[in-house]
């Protein structure tokens, strides 16, 4: 493994775990260098465009909450394949956050993140109703 790869790697673990750090342990002070996150968003890195999706969907550490933002950035890392930004932008096209309500365009999202095995997507499409095929064809 090159070392690029693994700095990116070490990069993307830092983001995982200052998001799970801002969600489990509010009351903790959490430093989000928001000018590099636009820049790696900005340069096509998908997890900092996620991490900035959901900054602008929950308004925090600075950023306004705008939920139009937050489906541009979600839209620039699902579409890398990214599954957690895949169910989120799924999520708001369901709910018609940011974006105007499509039930296709949120099964769309939703079925994608679903093929990878992301548990929220497919407990959402089961709620919704829709079975997605097996992934082991059986």
């Amino acid at each position: 493994m090159g070392v690029r790869k693994v700095m990116g790697l070490l990069f993307r673990t830092c983001c995982l775990v200052a998001a799970m750090s801002a969600v489990a342990a509010p009351e903790q002070q959490v430093t989000v260098d928001l000018a590099g996150l636009q820049r790696n968003a900005q340069a096509g890195d998908r997890m900092a465009q996620y991490n900035l999706g959901v900054l602008c969907e929950t308004g925090r550490h600075g950023v306004p909450m705008d939920k139009a933002e937050a489906v541009r950035w979600y839209r620039k890392s699902a579409e890398q394949g990214y599954e957690n930004a895949q169910y989120n932008l799924g999520v708001l096209y369901l709910r018609g956050e940011g974006v105007e309500e499509n039930r296709e365009a949120a099964l769309h999202w939703l079925g994608l993140a679903a093929d990878q095995l992301n548990p929220a997507a497919i407990s959402a499409l089961e709620k919704l109703g829709v079975q997605k095929p097996d992934p082991d064809g059986e």
